[in-house]
């Protein structure tokens, strides 16, 4: 692990062992890595790699599957859906034609 006194000192100021602040961070209040890292710069004035805390997650096997982040992604606002969206234009031309003109 490439830094493991980051991680104690994390630990040690939470009180709490470090994966599973991580974990809990993670899972249950549904923060990034990057979220994650921000925060624990913030509040302990100690700041471990977002790729860092990302690999503990791989290893403790918790990570996200890519609907599930991408959802979170859509409700926190980092990811907008409207790029994915098919324009109007699409939708109005496979309306195919009225009976009228069939007939």
């Amino acid at each position: 692990m490439p830094y493991p006194s980051k991680s104690k000192k994390v630990g040690e100021f939470y009180k709490r062992a470090f994966k599973d602040l991580v974990i809990k961070l993670y899972c249950k209040d549904k923060l990034s890595s990057l979220e994650i890292a921000e925060k624990f710069l913030k509040e302990a004035k100690v700041s471990p790699s977002p790729r860092y805390i990302q690999r503990i997650i791989q290893l403790l096997g918790k990570s996200r599957n890519f609907s599930e982040a991408f959802t979170l992604a859509i409700k926190k606002g980092r990811k907008s859906y409207d790029s994915l969206r098919k324009p109007i234009k699409a939708s109005i031309l496979r309306k195919g034609i009225d009976l009228r003109q069939r007939y």
